[in-house]
């Protein structure tokens, strides 16, 4: 009997693993669904350059498809100033330095503050070095960057700003031991130029722009433009939509179900020739799933404009002999051609008549009930928790049982092998008896 038990036991816990599975299957199918759903999905789109040395592209969703000219005049840049050389350690000394951001004109003469970002004023302590005064600029988050670089000459103090364009150029005055260290554009200039802050200017299709950036953002609204070299020969920009993204999301989705198709079938089969049945062999949740799913694969959306699809083999997705799903290239891609009739396709909506609603969103309805806590699936292992604690309940009442039987057989056995012995001592005593008189 216990061994009957332990198997029961056995048989529960490996259809609670199956219905594991089988939740995760469906946990996968159903984000595969929720994917094709989404308007982005549909919509991805695509950038490509004509010339990778010139300009960068990277669209995303919503970008219109097209095709642009884009020449770049000049790249966006930071200021860069340098200091003459100093020995190295050699002591500078204290003082003030103050670092205004502002703008630089053409001629280099002139500097307007900008209002928005305060002067910072550094103090420089007695016997600083030039490492020293780079730490304290790199410290006082004044928007310029300080490092020291060394040649021949000896080491030399290398300002620049930390962002890019017009606007982030700036002015340095010291005083004290730090008039070295010198740069207004309208005054004293003991530091050198390297760099002009400079805004990017490029054309698109003949239109003259800015950036302070050389990474431009909405100037083709939803695409993203890396300028990387000024140019005399425009560069072509073409925006499509990205196929390769659309059949991926797509491919996803046939993936997963597949996967619980395959899981379904194997837990829910009978082999003949073995004479052996799948762990859910009869199950009416697993075989009631199977049919669902296939059901709204097969489905038909009502409510759409002439011409498009209707079906997902219409829209090249099939369904096969042994229910799995299966693309067809060609249809699908001239389908998918038309992002807003697949995304109807898959995930239109209408609260007052299911019959519109998309396939995806027929099926993330349903999984979603499936998965929830008043489920099927939780439904199945709650059920088969409960049946799994009474037979453990019923194996330890029968250990228990089997306990005190062996405890009771011990004490009759040890009783008996007492008696036993005392019997076998009674009977040596006798014959020790019987053999004195036969001697006398």
């Amino acid at each position: 009997p216990l061994a009957l038990i332990k198997k029961d036991l056995t048989g529960i816990q490996t259809k609670l693993s199956a219905f594991g599975k089988l939740q995760g299957a469906l946990a996968k199918f159903q984000d595969a669904a929720r994917a094709l759903m989404k308007k982005e999905t549909w919509e991805a789109a695509g950038g490509k350059s004509g010339d990778e040395t010139v300009v960068g592209v990277k669209a995303t969703t919503g970008a219109l498809t097209g095709s642009y000219s884009l020449a770049v005049e000049q790249l966006a840049q930071r200021q860069s100033l340098a200091s003459t050389p100093f020995a190295k350690d050699a002591v500078i000394g204290a003082g003030t330095l103050r670092i205004q951001l502002g703008t630089v004109d053409a001629a280099g003469t002139g500097f307007t503050a900008n209002a928005d970002k305060p002067e910072v004023e550094i103090t420089i302590p007695a016997g600083a070095t030039l490492n020293d005064i780079r730490t304290a600029i790199n410290g006082a988050d004044a928007g310029v960057k300080a490092s020291i670089v060394t040649d021949n000459s000896g080491q030399r103090l290398m300002l620049r700003s930390a962002d890019s364009g017009e606007a982030g150029g700036f002015r340095i005055v010291g005083d004290g031991a730090l008039t070295a260290i010198n740069y207004d554009p309208a005054g004293t200039k003991t530091l050198t130029r390297t760099e002009t802050a400079q805004d990017a200017r490029y054309t698109i299709n003949g239109l003259a722009m800015t950036s302070p950036s050389n990474t431009v953002d909405g100037a083709i609204e939803n695409v993203t433009l890396e300028l990387k070299k000024k140019t005399d020969t425009a560069a072509n920009i073409s925006i499509a939509s990205d196929a390769e993204a659309v059949r991926k999301s797509a491919d996803t989705f046939v993936t997963a179900y597949n996967e619980l198709n395959k899981l379904l079938a194997e837990q829910t089969k009978y082999d003949e020739a073995t004479k052996t049945a799948g762990v859910l062999q009869g199950n009416r949740t697993a075989v009631g799933i199977q049919s669902q799913v296939r059901e709204i694969l097969r489905s038909t959306i009502s409510g759409m404009t002439e011409g498009d699809p209707t079906r997902l083999v219409e829209a090249g997705l099939e369904l096969q002999r042994d229910g799995s799903l299966q693309i067809k290239a060609s249809a699908f891609e001239a389908a998918s051609a038309n992002p807003t009739k697949m995304l109807k396709l898959f995930g239109a909506s209408d609260p007052d008549d299911p019959t519109k609603v998309g396939i995806a969103r027929r099926l993330d309805k349903r999984l979603g009930e499936l998965l929830g806590a008043e489920g099927a699936i939780v439904g199945a292992q709650d059920s088969l928790k409960a049946r799994q604690k009474m037979v453990e309940q019923k194996q330890t009442r029968f250990e228990d049982r089997l306990t005190l039987i062996e405890a009771r057989l011990r004490r009759q056995y040890t009783a008996l092998d007492k008696n036993l012995s005392q019997i076998s001592g009674a009977g040596n005593a006798l014959i020790a008896q019987l053999s004195s008189l036969s001697s006398s």
